[in-house]
C-alpha cells in the first residue's frame, strides 16, 4: 500500500513541476511578445518624429501689424521642412491662412509662423512698436525716391538728401514701420491715408534731419541688406565732385 501511494504522490511532483514550468515558458514568451511590440512602437514613434514636415517660416523681421496679404506678395517668408518634433503649435503650411490677417507680434527671421502670431484685427498701432526713446515719423516720398513697391514694412535703408544741388547721407540703417504706396498701406493703420510715403522709427534727431531733408529738398531711399550691411560714408557729392577727379567708384 506505501509503495502505490509514493507512485501517486510522485506522479503528481512530476505534473506539478511540468505545469510551473510549462506556465513559466508561456510568461516568458508573453513578456518577450510584449517587448517585441513596444520596441516596435517605439521605433515607429521616433522615425514619426523625426519625419520631415513643411513650415513657413519669415525670410526677414516681420514687425507687429505687417498685413499678411503683403507678405504673400513681398516675400516676406519661405517654405521649408523641419522634422515633426520641433513643429511649433499652431504652426502656417499653407500661405492661404494669412489672407485678410496681420502680424499682432514680432516675428523674427528664421522664425515659424503660427496661428497665434496673426489676427483679422486691426493693424497694431505705431505707438506699439516702439521702445525708449524711438520716434516714428512719416514723410511724402515719389515712387522712385523711396523705392515704393520694392521696400516693404521692415526692411532696413539708408536716406540720402538733396539739399540745393548737394546730396549727402543724413541716415543710415533706418528701419521702415510701414509703407503707404497710393492708397496700399503695409504696416500701417487706416488712418495713414492714401498718399506716397514711408514711415520711419528713428532717434529724436534723426526724425529732425528728415523733416528738414523732406521740407527742403530731396530724399532718397537706398535699401539696404537685411543684416551686415556697413557703415556709409559722410561725405558729400556735388555736381563739383561728380564731374571732377578721374576715379569711377565700381558697383558691387
Amino acid at each position: 500500500m506505501s509503495e502505490w501511494a509514493e507512485r501517486i504522490s510522485s506522479s503528481r511532483l512530476l505534473s506539478t513541476r511540468g505545469g510551473t514550468i510549462a506556465v513559466g515558458v508561456f510568461a516568458a514568451l508573453l513578456a518577450l511578445l510584449i517587448l517585441l511590440l513596444y520596441l516596435s512602437h517605439y521605433r515607429s514613434s521616433i522615425k514619426n518624429s523625426s519625419a520631415p514636415v513643411p513650415v513657413l517660416v519669415a525670410k526677414h523681421l516681420i514687425p507687429a501689424g505687417t498685413s499678411g496679404d503683403v507678405l504673400g506678395t513681398g516675400g516676406g517668408f519661405e517654405a521649408t521642412e523641419v522634422s515633426k518634433d520641433v513643429v511649433k503649435e499652431g504652426a502656417i503650411t499653407d500661405p492661404a491662412l494669412l489672407k485678410g490677417k496681420v502680424a499682432v507680434t514680432d516675428v523674427y527671421p528664421g522664425q515659424q509662423l503660427t496661428l497665434t502670431d496673426f489676427s483679422a484685427t486691426e493693424v497694431a498701432p505705431l505707438g506699439s512698436r516702439l521702445r525708449g526713446k524711438q520716434r516714428a515719423i512719416t514723410v511724402a516720398v515719389d515712387a522712385t525716391h523711396g523705392m515704393l513697391g520694392s521696400v516693404v514694412a521692415g526692411d532696413r535703408v539708408d536716406v540720402i538728401a538733396n539739399l540745393s544741388g548737394v546730396e549727402k547721407p543724413i541716415l543710415q540703417n533706418v528701419y521702415v514701420l510701414g509703407v503707404s504706396n497710393g492708397g496700399a498701406a503695409s504696416g500701417l493703420n487706416s488712418s495713414s491715408g492714401g498718399a506716397n510715403a514711408l514711415t520711419f522709427r528713428t532717434s529724436p534727431s534723426g526724425a529732425s534731419r528728415l523733416a528738414f531733408a523732406s521740407d527742403n529738398g530731396d530724399i532718397w531711399v537706398i535699401l539696404r541688406p537685411p543684416t551686415n550691411g556697413g557703415k556709409i560714408g559722410a561725405s558729400s557729392t556735388s555736381l563739383q565732385k561728380v564731374l571732377s577727379g578721374d576715379h569711377v567708384p565700381e558697383g558691387d
